[in-house]
This record gives structure tokens, C-alpha cells and sequence, in this order.
């Protein structure tokens, strides 16, 4: 299971959505938890209003897609497939040395999900939330991080790549891991 951040962009003004909602299937179904996500995702107001943000979405998206096969026909899980997302799990894994193996530990992942389905199985569904909330929470901190890291990155590419005045890079790449 990957985790979703939800950003939603109106007008310019970038607002993080941190109020987690989660669709629990037992206090509802599958049909019912999709069709919530059809309206939100699918059929939002405008193109760039609702945008995932998570790790490995593809994962996710591929499961829902197949679900959204099954209930409501080719049609709906076709318009998933456009949907705009921006998936981190390329910039973990450059963090963790090329190696996808441990790349979501940057983000704070628990590696817990592992026991998800013996709390399904014990009815422990108050665990189940617990484990989403912090993961989320986790999540947003380091995506919070990223966002506002990244533009110090864009200004070392930037000077790194028109500087070609010199024969030399100014910017020594083995200091990277500093």
C-alpha cells in the first residue's frame, strides 16, 4: 500500500489537504468507497483541482483501476489513467542510492503494512486507522521537506547546466552526499 497525499491546487495557490478522510469497507463497501473516489478524482471540479501525491501510486492505481473495471465498466477505469499524479517514489529511490530496496525509509514508512491483513483477519481496526493516520502523517512531513528543499536542487542544476562557458563543471558532484 502506498501512501496518498492529496494537493489541491486552486487558481496558483497550492494548499496541502491534511484532513484525512479514510474509507473504511467496514463501516461501508467497495462500491460505495468508489464512487466517493470517482467524484473526488474523476469527476473533480477542474483538471489540476485535486492531484495525488504519494509513493508508488502505480501500484495503487493499477488495483483501483481493476476495481473501477469491475463496477462501473471500462469507461471510468480509462479516465483514471489520465488523471495527473506526482509520484515520489523516483526521488526516494535517488535518495537511497539507486536502490529501491529501502528507498521508503526517507519517507517514514514502518514497514508495518506487513501485518494489515492478521488486523483485518482480528477484526483490530482501530490499528488499521492508527497505522494509516501515522503513515500519512509521516508522509506529509517528508513530502513537506521535499517541497521545500527542491528549489535549493533547482538552483545548483540550473547554474550547473548553462554554465557551459567553462570547460569544467563549477559544482563537484562528489559533494552531493553532503
Amino acid at each position: 500500500m502506498s501512501d496518498v497525499l492529496w494537493l489541491k491546487t486552486i487558481k496558483s495557490t497550492h494548499v496541502v489537504d491534511t484532513n484525512l478522510e479514510i474509507l473504511k469497507e467496514w463501516e461501508s463497501d467497495e462500491r460505495t468507497i468508489l464512487e466517493k473516489f470517482i467524484k473526488l478524482l474523476i469527476q473533480g471540479k477542474e483538471w489540476w483541482y485535486f492531484i495525488p501525491i504519494g509513493n508508488n501510486l502505480d501500484f495503487d492505481f493499477r488495483f483501483i483501476n481493476n476495481k473501477l473495471k469491475h463496477y462501473f465498466g471500462d469507461n471510468t477505469s480509462s479516465e483514471l489513467s489520465k488523471t495527473r499524479k506526482l509520484d515520489l517514489l523516483t526521488l526516494c529511490v535517488m535518495m537511497n542510492d539507486l536502490k529501491f530496496k529501502g528507498c521508503t525509509d526517507v519517507l517514514g514508512k514502518s514497514h508495518r503494512a506487513k501485518d494489515m491483513l492478521e488486523w483485518y483477519a482480528g477484526k483490530n481496526y482501530d490499528r488499521i486507522e492508527g497505522y494509516i493516520k501515522e503513515e500519512a502523517d509521516d508522509f506529509v512531513k517528508s513530502f513537506s521537506i521535499m517541497y521545500a528543499e527542491m528549489p535549493k536542487l533547482k538552483h545548483i542544476l540550473k547554474h550547473f547546466s548553462f554554465n557551459r562557458s567553462h570547460q569544467k563543471a563549477n559544482y563537484n558532484i562528489t559533494n552531493m552526499n553532503t
